[in-house]
């Protein structure tokens, strides 16, 4: 945040107020963008996840099977 403090003083601020608003409009969007990216990541990490689930049951029908075929024989 743009605040600055006059001589070192711990208790005084200074702002000026467009460059609070370019901060606030810059950070603002930056929050969007990262939301977006986020919101990506989770579409992708849960992509994953399912084609993940899809190959466990894909291996336990076709083990599942392989067990069918030899109990008959």
């Amino acid at each position: 945040m743009p605040v600055y403090r006059p001589n070192g003083d711990n208790c005084a601020v200074f702002a000026d107020p467009e460059e609070l608003q370019r901060w606030a409009m810059l950070r603002s969007s930056l929050v969007v963008e990262m939301e977006k990216h986020l919101a990506r990541e989770l579409t992708q990490s849960e992509r994953r996840v399912i084609l993940l689930a899809e190959e466990i049951i894909r291996r336990e029908a076709s083990h599942s099977v392989g067990h069918e075929t030899s109990s008959e024989i």
